[in-house]
């Protein structure tokens, strides 16, 4: 197998576990459930689930350009940083349709009895976390800062409770639990590449 397949699996399996995140409205509904963060807006669980739905349209959609809330105030700050959240989550959606093909072709022309061949790099891939997770222990507020100083080239994501009170019902607890969920999914994906690959080594698959 090429060293540009092996990337191009690894940054798939990376995508699409951010892509799983984003989408993990389950999750924050349980924050709001059980952290009633709804309440300090006078708002009720239904309300900001809509709002939230609202947000994820917004930032998943193309053809919407235009955020709008029932229920929270934005700044042009704050609306300015959703605005390039958008452009990194359209840039994150387009990459998983655009490689898509190319991992099909991966698999058409290895298929499952090749995959020995990666078993080294998954062991590689799976220590590449290791300075990320040494990050968020030893201080998640540091970590968060760092990333929307590497991510953004302003300050807006830094939102005025008084004039962005979206920020009320987005508390870092709940972004904290995205970079883990995100890890999880991450390591699920190679715990299952790492089987297959593994089975293909002891000739499990040779059949196909």
């Amino acid at each position: 197998m090429k060293t540009w397949e092996k990337i191009l699996i690894w940054l798939f399996i990376v995508m699409i576990s951010v892509w799983l995140v984003i989408n993990s409205v389950p999750l924050y509904w349980l924050f709001q459930k059980y952290g009633h963060y709804y309440q300090k807006l006078d708002l009720s669980l239904s309300m900001v689930m809509e709002e939230y739905r609202h947000l994820l349209a917004y930032l998943e959609v193309p053809w919407i350009h235009q955020l709008h809330f029932d229920h929270f105030r934005l700044s042009a700050n704050g609306q300015h940083h959703f605005e390039q959240v958008k452009v990194y989550i359209t840039l994150l959606e387009a990459s998983i349709i655009i490689t898509s093909p190319a991992l099909w072709r991966i698999y058409r022309h290895y298929r499952l009895c090749s995959l020995w061949q990666i078993l080294i790099s998954i062991k590689f891939w799976m220590l590449l976390p290791i300075p990320l997770i040494s990050l968020m222990v030893t201080g998640f507020q540091r970590f968060f800062y760092w990333f929307h100083q590497v991510l953004f080239s302003d300050q807006t994501w830094q939102f005025n409770p008084k004039t962005d009170t979206i920020i009320e019902v987005l508390p870092s607890s709940f972004f904290l639990s995205c970079f883990i969920l995100g890890l999880i999914y991450y390591y699920i994906a190679l715990s299952v590449l790492n089987y297959y690959a593994k089975k293909s080594l002891r000739g499990g698959d040779s059949d196909d």
